[in-house]
């Protein structure tokens, strides 16, 4: 008797082919946003950091009803790396306290080419005790390994990390703005 070796046909084939792009169409972008997400976490708990540490501040020195001013380092502050600073709105001086707990390094992100800015106090639109703003943004100015400007791919990856911490903490704002493009998120809370 002989053996009959059997094979592929084209048909089998091509039908093979479609299925697993079929299936890679479906998953890629699903593992995709997993990414994001898992990346987002990082600026969410670094983001419930500051709020701790402003929602602190406000309990410990501000008069009861008053608006806390808060911003970022100015360079006449003595200590060279404070995150945040702060005054009172009814204070009239440059003289600004750092906020403990948040160092400015904190706020930039630079493996996420992500950057953060907190400030309240000095906007009509978070005026109020207790309101204040965290934006995030997209540091398109440089790479900080290679000094280069990043590539548009780093650019689209840290927008979709901020869509995605922008989706996870909209509900917990009072106010939020988006770009147009996305590169840049404003968050408003209200302690």
């Amino acid at each position: 008797m002989r053996d009959t070796q059997r094979g592929f046909t084209l048909i089998e084939l091509m039908m093979v082919i479609a299925i697993v792009s079929i299936l890679a169409t479906i998953a890629l972008p699903s593992y995709q946003a997993y990414v994001y997400r898992a990346k987002a976490v990082e600026v969410i708990a670094l983001i419930d950091k500051i709020r701790t540490a402003i929602a602190s501040l406000q309990a410990e020195v501000a008069p009861v009803g008053s608006v806390l001013k808060v911003g970022g380092n100015t360079s006449a502050n003595q200590d060279s790396d404070p995150g945040l600073v702060y005054s009172f709105k009814a204070i009239q001086s440059a003289q600004f306290t750092p906020v403990s707990g948040i160092a400015r390094s904190e706020l930039n992100l630079k493996h996420l080419k992500i950057h953060l800015t907190v400030s309240s106090g000095s906007n009509p639109a978070y005026m109020q005790p207790g309101q204040f703003k965290i934006g995030l943004n997209v540091d398109q100015s440089h790479n900080p390994l290679t000094g280069q400007k990043i590539t548009p791919a780093e650019v689209r990856v840290a927008t979709q990390i901020l869509l995605a911490v922008h989706h996870v903490m909209k509900p917990a704002t009072y106010k939020d703005t988006v770009s147009s493009g996305g590169s840049s998120v404003g968050l408003y809370f209200q302690l």
